[in-house]
C-alpha cells in the first residue's frame, strides 16, 4: 500500500521543470514496454518533472498522464505556474516550463480538478475526464494578471456605499472599466 508524504510547495524560481524530451529514458522498441515503465521518470528519478508523489502511489493498470500549457494574456508560454490537483495533494505537484507546459502523472479513470496559480495571476480551476493508460491533453489555458488598481472595501453594518473601479482596460472591442457598488448593509433594528 502506497505511503502518503507531505511536500512543501517550493517557490517557482526554485523548480522550473525539465523538459521530458531531454530527460524521458529511451524506449526499447523491440521489447513490449507498460504504459507506467515508460512514464514514471515524470516523478521520479535525476530530474523529477513532478514532485510530491509517493513512489507506488500511481498504479500500474489506471496510470496517466496530464500534460497542457499555460499562457498568459497575450497568448505567451507563462513559466513557474503550480499545477496540482484539486484536493489530492498526494499527487503531488508542478511548475509549468519555460515554454508553458507541464505535465503530471496521476491515477486515471474519471475526472479530475487541475488547480493553477501564481502569485501574480488570477487562480483558475479546469475539470478533465480521464482514463487508464492514456494521456489526457488538456486545453491551452490563459491566465490573466492581477489589476494593479485596488480598493480595500469596507463590510459590516456601519459600511458606506462604495464604488470601486479597476483600471481602463483598451482591446479590440474598444476601452471599457469594471465597477461594482457596494450598497451600505442596511441598519438592523
Amino acid at each position: 500500500m502506497p505511503t502518503t508524504t507531505a511536500c512543501s510547495i517550493s517557490p517557482a524560481s526554485e523548480f522550473v521543470p525539465p523538459d521530458p524530451t531531454v530527460v524521458a529514458p529511451p524506449i526499447d522498441p523491440t521489447v513490449a514496454t507498460d504504459f507506467l515503465d515508460v512514464s514514471e521518470f515524470i516523478a521520479f528519478g535525476p530530474q523529477p518533472i513532478q514532485r510530491g508523489l509517493p513512489q507506488g502511489l500511481v498504479e500500474r493498470y489506471s496510470a496517466a498522464i496530464l500534460r497542457g500549457r499555460v499562457l498568459d494574456e497575450d497568448g505567451q508560454p507563462l513559466p513557474g505556474v503550480l499545477v496540482r490537483i484539486l484536493d489530492h495533494p498526494e499527487f503531488g505537484y508542478t511548475y509549468s516550463r519555460f515554454d508553458g507546459h507541464y505535465d503530471l502523472l496521476v491515477n486515471g479513470g474519471g475526472d479530475l480538478i487541475l488547480d493553477f496559480q501564481k502569485s501574480d495571476r488570477l487562480r483558475v480551476q479546469r475539470q478533465l475526464r480521464t482514463t487508464w493508460r492514456d494521456w489526457a491533453l488538456v486545453d491551452d489555458l490563459r491566465m490573466i494578471a492581477l489589476d494593479a488598481q485596488m480598493t480595500a472595501v469596507v463590510l459590516g453594518p456601519s459600511a458606506p456605499a462604495q464604488l470601486v473601479s479597476g483600471s481602463s482596460i483598451l482591446d479590440e472591442d474598444g476601452t471599457r472599466q469594471a465597477r461594482v457598488f457596494f450598497r451600505p448593509e442596511p441598519k438592523r433594528r
